[in-house]
């Protein structure tokens, strides 16, 4: 729950970072509902992504 409330706030590397561990927690819990929240997620975090890209631009 804690991971769903942090991800709007981070940016940058941050964001990637967070993904990663995300993506061993759910290795490690073996939950598919963090699976498809995330996956769901990545494919409407456009506005997430493109600011992440400006940032790393300027």
């Amino acid at each position: 729950m804690t991971v769903w409330v942090l991800v709007p706030k981070l940016e940058g590397w941050s964001f990637h970072f967070l993904f990663i561990i995300v993506i061993i927690v759910d290795g490690l819990l073996g939950t598919t509902i963090l699976k498809g929240f995330f996956f769901s997620y990545f494919l409407s975090s456009h506005r997430f992504r493109y600011r992440s890209e400006q940032l790393k631009s300027v």
